[in-house]
């Protein structure tokens, strides 16, 4: 029978484990998702950020080009 004083340190360390595996499975579905989305709309993740922040910055160059 097992004694539950010797085996406390194996159940804690099943339980860490267990919990860790839930994470990582979480992060790789969570990272896989976003691949499987960018492929099918056939644009890249950053291009609405890099389109907005070109605005921005030919926005900021107008005033110089003007003033």
């Amino acid at each position: 029978m097992l004694d539950p004083i010797s085996d406390t340190p194996l159940v804690l360390a099943y339980a860490f484990m267990s919990l860790l595996v839930l994470i990582l499975c979480f992060i790789l579905v969570n990272v896989v998702h976003k691949l499987y989305r960018s492929i099918n709309s056939g644009d890249p993740i950053s291009s609405p950020i890099s389109t907005h922040e070109l605005k921005t910055s030919i926005a900021e160059i107008d005033p110089l080009k003007t003033g």
